[in-house]
């Protein structure tokens, strides 16, 4: 990353077919405020499901075609998989001509470690079992070479109990794991999504923990331009009109 670039970050999108609203807000980010970006990084849950990079829908080739276009434009566009759609695969990256990272990035200049946020919430214990068993290689080769209806359908039952557990209000991080977090990975500064809680939290000793909101009511980005990140927000609200 050079010294004078700068850098966009999202997360919990949750792009679907139900959210025009959300759609056009997106779509709105991308071909307006993008584009002023040399990186754009997009931390999980881009989409409210994924089923597999084979089932092609308006709304994935649309987002691709638009995702494609800011690339062109000059803008590196890099995804971390969330827990929504963590099986978004190499084959819909390069049609969307952005790259797939592992769980985690740390930019070595700044000192920020990039990631979705989910592994930071220890104490949903049932959730990090699921996590551990569907993200095995084994499991995901498997669940890839099933009937695309047959992936639809699970996705629908993941989606419906992910819904169920918005509803009951997701799991923050564990406060003691997250400081350790920072310590293991010798960072200042971190940035994640996952937990819907927008906020700037102080670990001591000059740490600092940027958390993406969802983009429900409010769209949220921050920007880091010249060493310094700032957050950015819109009213959903305002594309429904245009939706």
């Amino acid at each position: 990353m050079q010294e004078d670039s700068i850098s966009l970050f999202i997360s919990d999108i949750h792009l679907s077919e139900s959210r025009n609203d959300l759609v056009t807000a997106f779509f709105y980010f991308i071909d307006k405020i993008a584009p002023s970006a040399d990186q754009l990084y997009i931390l999980g849950d881009l989409f409210d499901f994924w089923a597999g990079d084979d089932i092609e829908t308006p709304l994935t080739l649309s987002v691709a075609k638009h995702l494609s276009a800011l690339a062109d434009r000059g803008t590196e566009i890099t995804f971390i998989p969330g827990n929504r759609d963590f099986a978004l695969g190499r084959r819909y990256a390069k049609s969307a001509k952005m790259e797939i990272a592992p769980s985690e990035i740390i930019l070595k200049r700044e000192g920020i470690l990039l990631l979705h946020g989910d592994e930071l919430c220890i104490d949903d214990h049932a959730y990090q079992r699921y996590k551990r068993w569907i993200r095995n290689p084994l499991i995901l080769t498997l669940l890839r070479h099933l009937p695309k209806r047959y992936r639809l359908e699970l996705a629908a039952k993941i989606k419906k109990k992910s819904g169920q557990s918005t509803a009951r209000k997701i799991m923050d991080v564990n406060e003691h794991y997250t400081t350790q977090y920072f310590h293991k990975r010798g960072v200042s500064q971190m940035i994640h999504g996952h937990t819907h809680r927008p906020a700037i939290h102080h670990h001591g000793n000059e740490q600092y923990r940027y958390v993406l909101s969802d983009w429900d009511i409010t769209g949220d980005y921050l920007k880091l331009e010249e060493g310094k990140i700032t957050r950015h927000q819109f009213k959903i609200a305002d594309f429904q009109s245009l939706s």
